[in-house]
Parts: C-alpha cells; sequence; structure tokens
C-alpha cells in the first residue's frame, strides 16, 4: 500500500512540475502564441486571427481530445518580465471558410490556474483552507474569486485587468491531479478498495443472489 501511496506522491509531483515556457507560468515568452485584444469578441476577421493558435489547437484537440482554447482577462504580475492567468475560461471555435471569419463560444466553466498554487507553495504562501477546493473547481462564482483575488493581494501579489487574451493554455491537462489529490488524502492504512474508491471493504457487499 505504501508503494501505491508513493507512486501516486510521485506522480502528483511530477504532474506540478511547470515548464517555465509553459503559458500557464509566463506569458510574456509566448507573445507569439497569443491574440491580445481590449475585449472578448465573439467573431473575428480570419485574417487577424494568428493561424498558428487555430493550428495548435487543432492538433491539441486530436491528441487529448479536449479544447486547450482559453481566455483570460486578469493576470498576476510578477515582474516586467513575467505574468500568468489567474481565471481562465474554455473558449470553442469555429472557423468560416468562405465568410472568412472565426467566431468563438465561451463556454460555462471558470477556473482557476493551476500552476497558481504550484507558484505559492514555491513562494512560501500557505492558501487557507476555505480556498483550498478553488484550485480543482471549474466553476469558480464571483465571490470566490474576489475572495482569492482578496487573499493574494494581503499576499503581497499584484493582479492586472488586461483586456482579452486567447490561447492554448490547456489547463485540463492538470486536472487528474484533482484525482490523486483524493486519493492521498485518504487515510493511512486504508485498503486499496478504500483507496480508489473511498468505500471500506467492510460495507462491500457483492450480491450472488441468482435472478430470474
Amino acid at each position: 500500500m505504501n508503494d501505491i501511496r508513493e507512486s501516486l506522491r510521485a506522480l502528483y509531483n511530477e504532474g506540478r512540475s511547470f515548464d517555465g515556457r509553459d503559458p500557464l507560468v509566463n506569458l510574456e515568452r509566448n507573445e507569439s502564441r497569443l491574440f491580445r485584444s481590449d475585449c472578448f469578441s465573439e467573431e473575428l476577421d480570419l485574417a487577424i486571427f494568428p493561424s498558428r493558435i487555430i493550428a495548435d489547437a487543432r492538433s491539441l484537440i486530436k491528441e487529448s481530445g479536449s479544447n486547450p482554447l482559453c481566455s483570460t482577462n486578469l493576470v498576476v504580475r510578477i515582474n516586467a518580465n513575467q505574468s500568468f492567468p489567474l481565471f481562465l475560461i474554455p473558449v470553442s471555435f469555429s472557423v468560416h471558410t468562405i465568410k472568412k471569419k472565426i467566431s468563438f463560444s465561451a463556454e460555462d466553466e471558470i477556473m482557476v490556474n493551476p500552476y497558481l498554487s504550484v507558484f505559492l507553495e514555491k513562494e512560501g504562501i500557505s492558501i487557507p483552507d476555505q480556498l483550498q477546493s478553488f484550485f480543482f473547481s471549474t466553476q469558480i462564482s464571483e465571490e470566490e474569486q474576489t475572495l482569492l483575488i482578496g487573499f493574494l493581494k494581503t499576499s503581497g501579489l499584484e493582479t492586472e485587468f488586461v483586456g482579452s487574451i486567447l490561447g492554448n493554455f490547456h489547463p485540463h491537462r492538470y486536472s487528474y491531479l484533482k484525482d490523486i489529490d483524493h486519493l492521498l488524502k485518504q487515510k493511512p492504512g486504508s485498503s486499496l478498495n478504500e483507496l480508489l474508491t473511498g468505500e471500506s471493504l467492510e460495507d462491500f457487499t457483492l450480491d450472488l443472489t441468482t435472478k430470474n
């Protein structure tokens, strides 16, 4: 059982090792892969939207099965050379070749950048218990957003509104960390069944009754 926990912990730690070139970590190092505008638009001329973003999005959708394109309008500013998105909203897109347009539709999700918790940990900033669940949620309410922004401010971090930024942030690639985190929080000594399902073997029954 300890071997399973150690393997899960190793996988969890590996999953939280972010590359400095990742757009979730540094927007300024990814300008050629981002589209900035004053506000989010539901339709744009295809000619002004970077074809590289479309090509990368299609490639990642084919590879992972999930849409990587997201928008953000609020960033955490570290210095003049580094900022990273605070909240991310998945955005679906459609290319209209004949009309030479690209349309966007914001999905009904808003999530915290998965890199934020790693950054706070590296900076020695403890996340209050009441905010812990925010980091694994895909439905952050306005009240929760305000609480998180306030916490960052009191921790000495600067947030900045930046209009609209579209890019292939692909935050869903880290969604499995939520499941691993849940498993690791199971009490020590849990059976394999408890570790994987949260149910005790004592509560598990198998109905072998023959049914006509």
